[in-house]
């Protein structure tokens, strides 16, 4: 960008400029990259903050299947972590990871996991781990929030087999023709997750974040104080894409020790 005449000397807004765009080889917005190119995978510029209130697994796997990346909190237990790792490079790419619970579970108890507007849904098992049934979000919003969810099941229940899913243009395809907005994607019998047709249609749009194995990416932090080697070995072998070394002021020479620990690990991690 330049401009026509002077730089001004102050702050501008949008009030005070009109911008006038140049020539341009580019056909639509689509064609544009915003991949940062900072030796992660991801496709977007959008991470989400190592916070135990921001990010957890089912964060991590959705925002890599648009092309993110999240950093899962340092102060999570190292076994949980872990488990956290493992969940999400097992989780579909094509389609989401199916929300579960059970037909004692109430009306309250599944509006604190998702919305209760149309493309989303409850996938409810039996204490066998059985499938019953899909109660759709927008089904919760008319129901009493003491209500069991079993007592909400019925109705006639269509569902998708993963070998339909020949890509994303194909599933979206195969949602409208349907007239589908949310249905459970079935393997053999058990559900490997659910696909919306919102959530179809913005597969044809964005790269997933995946790993040299096909699977989703992940990130996870690491603090400056106690074993840092030790506990960045631990998470690399756990399967972790991306090591973020986090604490309130970076340039301190905590900082700068745990950098120098980690960089000779040489574990070829960004």
């Amino acid at each position: 960008m330049r401009f026509q005449e002077t730089s001004p000397a102050h702050e501008l807004t949008y009030s005070d400029v009109f911008l006038v765009p140049s020539s341009s080889g580019v056909g639509s917005r689509l064609d544009v990259s915003l991949a940062p190119k900072d030796g992660t995978a991801a496709s977007i510029p959008i991470v989400s903050a190592n916070m135990n209130s921001v990010t957890g697994p089912r964060l991590a796997a959705t925002l890599a299947r648009r092309g993110g990346l999240s950093v899962l909190p340092q102060d999570m237990h190292p076994l949980e972590v872990d488990a956290a790792i493992h969940w999400v490079k097992a989780q579909p790419i094509g389609f989401d990871a199916a929300i579960g619970l059970a037909p004692s579970d109430t009306v309250a108890t599944a509006l604190a996991q998702l919305p209760a507007v149309a493309g989303h849904g409850i996938v409810i098992h039996d204490q066998h781990g059985e499938f019953l049934g899909v109660i759709l979000a927008e089904k919760l919003a008319h129901a009493l929030p003491g209500a069991r969810l079993g007592d909400l099941l019925g109705g006639r229940l269509t569902t998708i087999d993963i070998d339909e899913l020949d890509g994303p243009r194909a599933a979206f395809d195969l949602m409208v023709e349907a007239g589908l907005d949310f249905a459970p994607v079935m393997h053999d019998g058990k559900v490997a997750g659910t696909l919306s047709r919102t959530g179809a249609l913005r597969s044809t749009l964005y790269t997933p974040t995946l790993d040299a194995q096909g699977r989703l990416s992940v990130a996870a932090a690491v603090g400056i104080n106690g074993d840092v080697a030790g506990k960045v070995k631990a998470l690399a072998e756990s399967g972790a894409d991306v090591i973020v070394i986090d604490t309130a002021h970076g340039h301190q020479d905590g900082m700068i020790r745990a950098i120098s620990a980690v960089a000779a690990l040489d574990l070829g991690l960004p």
